[in-house]
């Protein structure tokens, strides 16, 4: 099964790099894709959407904005 990497790990004679995709047989990808480490190449492509992390940022940002100065003006 082909997973993409969610973090770094290395063995003593192997390493993956966060992003690298790499094929793995189906209980240690399991096991990789339960425990956070990785997930499916298939859900790359969905969770790749730059769109979604800028709305993200940009909605973040103004919330924090209006709740910092909310709290600046009570004071």
């Amino acid at each position: 099964m082909k997973v993409k990497m969610l973090t770094s790990i290395a063995a003593e004679d192997w390493s993956y790099a966060i992003g690298e995709t790499v094929d793995l047989d189906d209980e240690q990808a399991a096991a990789w894709i339960e425990s956070g480490l990785a997930e499916t190449a298939d859900a790359e492509q969905v969770k790749k959407a730059p769109a979604r992390k800028k709305a993200g940022d940009a909605n973040g940002a103004e919330a924090d904005n209006s709740t910092n100065g909310g709290t600046d003006s009570a004071e």
